[in-house]
Order: structure tokens, then sequence, then C-alpha cells
């Protein structure tokens, strides 16, 4: 019975995608009006992350809004709980040691490779 229904089961198979390169100073094609989206930043009560932030909007040259959470689980909660988040574009994780939100950029800096990003 099993190999019976395995045979008449049509299996549809998904994948790969293949998407365009996007290059990082523009903003994605499908984006019409920026005013909707949001880049959110973690976070968000250190000045020079703030500053990182505000910059990367000004090299975009958009009016995309930039929101900052003070923690992940600030942010998860807003993910989950409020339907505006479904306009959130990127998150950025600063995951760094500061004591006080005048300290400045360390000088040693961990980037992560391609296979971490969660999309």
């Amino acid at each position: 019975m099993l190999l019976i229904f395995r045979a008449l089961t049509d299996i549809n198979i998904v994948g790969p995608y293949h998407f365009t390169p996007q290059h990082v100073a523009t903003m994605p094609s499908f984006i019409k009006d920026a005013k909707e989206w949001e880049l959110i930043y973690i976070p968000s009560d250190i000045d020079v992350i703030t500053e990182i932030i505000e910059n990367v909007k000004k090299t975009l040259n958009t009016t995309i809004k930039v929101r900052g959470f003070p923690s992940e689980a600030d942010f998860e909660e807003y993910i989950l709980l409020d339907y505006t988040s479904q306009k959130v574009l990127a998150a950025i994780v600063f995951d760094c040691g500061f004591k006080n939100k005048n300290d400045p950029l360390p000088l040693q800096l961990n980037f992560i490779d391609e296979e971490s990003i969660i999309l």
C-alpha cells in the first residue's frame, strides 16, 4: 500500500534560488517607497553604533526609517508582537562588549562570514 501511495504522490522540489547581486550602496529594486521600510540596529544605547547607522543611512541616500533597540530581547518582542515589524528590511546586531554609551569603537573587530548570515 505504501509503495502505491509513493508512486502516485507528486513531489515538488523547490529551489535552488539564484538572486541577482545587490550593490551595498543601493536599495533593492522591490522597494518602491523607502519611507515604509525600517533598518533596525542593536544596541541603540551606544553613541558610536548610532553614528555608524546614521552614516549608513546617509550613504544609501534614502528616506528609510532607522530604529534602534537596546537589546535583542526588545527587538524580538517587536518582531513577534508589533504588526508594523513586517516592514523590517534589515537588522544589524553589534555583538560587542561596550561598557558605557560613550565608549569608542574597539580596535579589534570581528566579522561574520556569509554562512552565518540569517536570511
